[in-house]
């Protein structure tokens, strides 16, 4: 299946979260963020896969991006005080 855009493959990415299939979304996450580095959203919940499946150490690195990329975003500044 070939997908058109970040947002489509952020997208199923959360469709993985909400089926519990949380090394599924994280493997979607990855691939998003290898096609928009930039995408702030995409390393928010990569951060968020990780630290949810109790891989704290992994989580920690795509937060501070997460932050870095978009200031304004509670959701990233929250996660990132969890990890």
């Amino acid at each position: 299946m070939q997908w058109d855009s970040r947002k489509d493959q952020h997208n199923l990415a959360m469709a993985y979260l909400d089926k519990n299939g949380v090394d599924m979304e994280i493997n979607q996450l990855q691939k998003v963020i290898a096609l928009d580095p930039n995408f702030a959203e995409a390393y928010y919940a990569l951060g968020k896969a990780l630290r949810q499946k109790g891989q704290i150490q992994e989580a920690i690195p795509p937060l501070p991006w997460a932050v870095s990329r978009d200031p304004m975003s509670g959701h990233a500044h929250y996660e990132l005080g969890l990890a």
